[in-house]
């Protein structure tokens, strides 16, 4: 979807598919290069419920803009 997801509760969240059984929530957050291309995705996961937030979210997407906005690929 090109977007950041935030799922708060995975057992709801229909299609998802965890990495582990015990993942409960789990934050997504795409990263592309200056020309918009996709590069990845960072997917972090946690065995708690509601874990991660959308400042969160921000600030992770925000580290990674900085970190890939000189990419090449």
């Amino acid at each position: 979807q090109r977007a950041i997801q935030l799922v708060d509760d995975a057992d709801r969240f229909e299609g998802h598919i965890a990495c582990s059984n015990t993942t409960n929530s789990e934050l997504v957050v795409p990263y592309f290069n200056h020309v918009d291309h996709l590069l990845g995705v960072q997917d972090i996961d946690s065995d708690q419920p509601n874990f991660f937030t959308w400042q969160d979210a921000d600030q992770l997407d925000q580290m990674l803009r900085q970190l890939f906005k000189n990419a090449s690929l």
